[in-house]
């Protein structure tokens, strides 16, 4: 799993794009009427989350658990190479690259605390 840290912002024809996805047609086109058609009345949209919270928690004993594979490997990409520095004074952690640093445990648990104390540690 490869993440980018600070998150990076889309930009604005992608942030465009992802509004606009299954926005229904306007006569004018306009940026605001677009996301005003996806908009639902407010009784409908609690009608919808209802209807889809009684149909989640119907389903739930037949859920199965899912458990990523072990060994789990985070691999965080950083900004620049001392924010990785930084990150990899943490025990049992990799320097891939100047700027990436990736840490394997043999659970999820430990390795998404590993995660977050790499993050935790780039910031000094």
């Amino acid at each position: 799993m490869l993440l980018q840290w600070p998150p990076r912002c889309l930009g604005n024809g992608v942030a465009r794009d992802i509004v606009h996805r299954g926005a229904k047609p306007t006569r004018d086109n306009n940026h605001i009427a677009a996301c005003n058609a996806r908009l639902d009345h407010s009784s409908n949209a609690r009608q919808v989350i209802a209807d889809a919270t009684e149909k989640a928690l119907r389903d739930l004993f037949s859920a199965k658990l899912w458990l990523p594979a072990a060994p789990v490997t985070f691999t965080i990409e950083f900004k620049d190479a001392g924010l990785a520095d930084n990150a990899a004074r943490m025990p049992y952690t990799k320097m891939v690259d100047p700027r990436t640093v990736c840490f394997t445990a043999d659970d999820y648990l430990t390795a998404f605390m590993g995660l977050r104390s790499m993050i935790a540690l780039s910031r000094g």
